[in-house]
């Protein structure tokens, strides 16, 4: 985790020194920089305040992708849309720090507000440069193992996209994830130019199958390869069995200089996605882990020092830690506690990946690529629900009734308080809303508060929440909750009729005493169990209600009944029943949740659908002819 939080810490360090230059000069030569160092005491004696220091807009624009990657998105395109939202709100931030042109204009062009074209922009001619290289370090932190690499190229390309539509700007960032799962991994350094050009063909193909006017981007794709191939031969690692970096006898500053305007496309080195990451990773490379002489080789030099220094300081902090860097460099830094937290949380994450969003551990033969495939069809789905939602929550219709139950719904639960920060009536009061523009032949009735606050507690979502109401009440339960809920009162009566079969003696027990059923089971039916029994026991049954219908009602209301039917037959009188079924709902045979599910199955014996159909006939029929 520490060397996580490094990696920001010091993505942000490289990109103030770099971008500060000491002499404000853009085009400083690396010679004159490293002079200027020693005149005020080397790097030991300097400190990176906010002020004299800051950050340029790389850090930002990583920041943003940071911020992205540790929402609670479920799906890539939600992933996605997060991204661009945070790209857009940024650029407020970057005026005055020598803003990449192409991310500002390919922000502009960003479309936060459109569900399905939020992240798609035009090919960009000019969006060769460096910033998505150096905004998409930390998506090889969330995407580190070698299973998700399909993922990885997927991700790191869509964001290398948003702002430099061009294969050498988001082949870059395709690069820096790479080179930064990699040093997660502890892939040894040599490899991973070689291993990243093994990749690229794989990217190619995704962009292939996602790209419409594929011809645009073909062209240029060749420049980014040709220029890492010839690095690497230059570097003599293009071969497997080369094992050793090959650099100049004499490498000084001055001859850097020259080397890395070579690797350039307009003779300034680390202007482009290509060769940004080429300079940071031939840096680290030959730095040997010496903090000074990665800075000399990545952070000093006359080209595009704050991108190179940005991503050296990343690859550095995760191969290395803090240890080495003094502590002027990064003890005031800006942004340094949120650098720290993006970096501890996306840790967090990574490690955590074996685990779903409900807590359950994923089994070690996961397959992520057939999950995130099956997501990314469900998003067609997902969209179209998404754009209903959203015009039912701007309809207009009047549900009084609903205002009257915000304040009896779960009084005993602190998130559904008026003090509660955020309170969870006013997420209730637009599902009920929505679901009353919705569905107007229900609009709303008693017993659905409950409902829809209980799936709110559950999926913390208000349209997952509306769209699971929709499932219960249009199609598992219908007329439950229509005006005349006739669907309600059926199967109360068909209960009744199922006692008399299973449990015959407590049936007598209440003709006998003139007890309707309705009495004392209308408000399990009507609220579904919910403040009858236990949450975890509720939360089960709701599973095997959505699973497999209605019918698991009757197998809960008989399980109770025939368990407790010695106690029930105790009762001598009317109000004896009633309180007999106030005391079956309590104790610890329904807190016991999965011995109380294995009963539920077992005790009522055979409940067939087709019986409980026909009861239902017999006795809906009954019920109308009694008006």
């Amino acid at each position: 985790m520490e060397k996580c939080k490094a990696a920001l810490v010091l993505a942000g360090v490289g990109d103030a020194l770099g971008y500060r230059n000491f002499s404000r000069e853009n085009n400083a030569l690396g010679a004159k920089i490293q002079e200027e160092l020693k005149e005020i005491g080397g790097l030991e004696n300097l400190v990176l305040s906010s002020d004299k220091w800051p950050v340029s807009d790389n850090t930002l624009m990583h920041m943003a992708t940071a911020e992205a990657l540790i929402t609670d998105y479920w799906c890539l395109e939600d992933l996605y849309r997060e991204l661009v939202k945070r790209y857009v709100d940024s650029t407020d931030k970057l005026p005055g720090r020598r803003s990449d042109p192409a991310t500002i204009e390919s922000c502009s062009q960003l479309k936060p507000d459109n569900y399905l074209l939020a992240w798609h922009t035009p090919f960009n001619e000019k969006g060769s440069g460096f910033g998505a290289a150096t905004k998409a370090m930390c998506l090889g932190m969330r995407y580190w193992k070698p299973e998700r690499l399909e993922s990885l190229i997927e991700v790191s390309i869509e964001c290398g996209r948003m702002t430099h539509n061009h294969p050498t700007g988001f082949l870059g960032s395709l690069c820096t994830a790479l080179f930064i799962s990699y040093a997660i991994q502890g892939k040894p350094l040599v490899k991973w130019g070689r291993d990243m050009m093994k990749v690229v063909p794989m990217a190619e193909e995704y962009c292939k199958k996602t790209i419409r006017h594929m011809a645009e981007y073909q062209e240029h794709w060749f420049y980014f390869e040709a220029k890492w191939q010839f690095y690497l031969e230059e570097r003599e690692i293009n071969e497997e069995n080369q094992n050793k970096p090959s650099f100049p006898d004499n490498y000084d500053a001055e001859e850097r200089e020259k080397t890395y305007r070579r690797w350039s496309s307009e003779g300034r080195g680390g202007r482009r996605g290509h060769d940004a990451p080429m300079i940071a990773y031939d840096a680290i490379l030959g730095c040997g882990g010496d903090w000074t002489e990665l800075c000399n080789r990545a952070m000093f030099h006359g080209g595009e020092s704050a991108a190179t220094g940005s991503i050296a300081g990343c690859l550095y902090g995760l191969l290395y830690g803090l240890s080495k860097v003094p502590k002027g460099l990064y003890q005031d830094l800006e942004q340094r506690e949120r650098l720290e937290y993006l970096g501890e949380t996306l840790y967090r994450l990574s490690t955590e990946e074996k685990v779903d969003s409900y807590g359950f551990e994923r089994p070690e033969d996961f397959d992520y690529v057939t999950y995130e495939e099956f997501f990314s069809r469900y998003l067609v789905i997902l969209t179209r629900r998404a754009i209903k939602w959203s015009k039912l929550l701007k309809g207009k219709n009047s549900i009084q009734k609903s205002l009257k139950d915000m304040n009896r719904t779960f009084p005993d639960n602190i998130q559904f308080r008026k003090t509660a920060d955020p309170c969870l009536q006013q997420t209730l009061y637009n599902v009920l809303v929505a679901y009353g523009h919705h569905n107007k032949a229900v609009g709303y009735c008693q017993g659905m508060n409950f409902i829809a606050g209980y799936l709110i507690l559950i999926t913390k979502n208000e349209e997952e929440s509306f769209w699971l109401l929709d499932a219960l009440i249009g199609r598992i339960l219908p007329d439950f909750y229509s005006p005349e809920m006739m669907g309600l009162k059926t199967d109360q009566e068909v209960l009744g009729e199922l006692v008399k079969m299973k449990v015959p003696a407590v049936a007598e027990l209440m003709d006998r005493h003139g007890v309707m059923w309705t009495l004392v089971v209308s408000r399990w039916f009507i609220c579904l169990f919910i403040d009858i029994l236990p949450v975890e026991t509720v939360l089960r049954i709701w599973d095997c209600l959505f699973y497999e219908g209605s019918k698991i009602l009757f197998r809960v209301a008989l399980t109770l009944i025939k368990q407790h039917q010695a106690s029930i037959l105790e009762a001598t009188n009317f109000p004896d029943i009633c309180d007999k079924f106030k005391e079956i709902t309590k104790g610890m045979f329904v807190t016991e949740c999965h011995t109380f599910m294995e009963k539920i199955f077992t005790e009522p014996g055979s409940l067939s659908m087709a019986t409980i159909n026909k009861l239902r006939e017999t006795c809906r029929a009954k019920l109308l002819a009694q008006g």
